[in-house]
């Protein structure tokens, strides 16, 4: 467990960047749930409803980070983000 930890920790500062943030996240979604699947909790998809839900995952993903993208340009235009997405001044635990 330690040893998770410490791993986690070399990836943590990384993390203060919105888009990188929304993919971690969705990096560990398909990482769960493919062991899931290997597990036999969630039972495979049939063809037709797989391509159902390729279509959901190649819709949804583009849109947060769509919409991510928009927060970091509306922030910047606040000054509260600059242009790259990082806080101007320290703020939350960065403090």
């Amino acid at each position: 467990m330690y040893a998770l930890l410490a791993a986690f920790g070399k990836i943590a500062p990384y993390l203060t960047q919105p888009l990188v943030l929304v993919g971690f996240v969705l990096l560990l979604s398909f990482g769960i749930h493919r062991t899931l699947l290997k597990a036999g909790i969630i039972p495979p998809l049939t063809a037709r409803t797989g391509g159902k839900v390729v279509q959901l995952l190649l819709r949804y993903p583009s849109t947060v980070a769509y919409i991510a993208a928009l927060l970091i340009h509306r922030h910047a235009m606040l000054g509260i983000l600059d242009a790259e997405g990082y806080p101007v001044e320290p703020m939350g635990w960065s403090r």
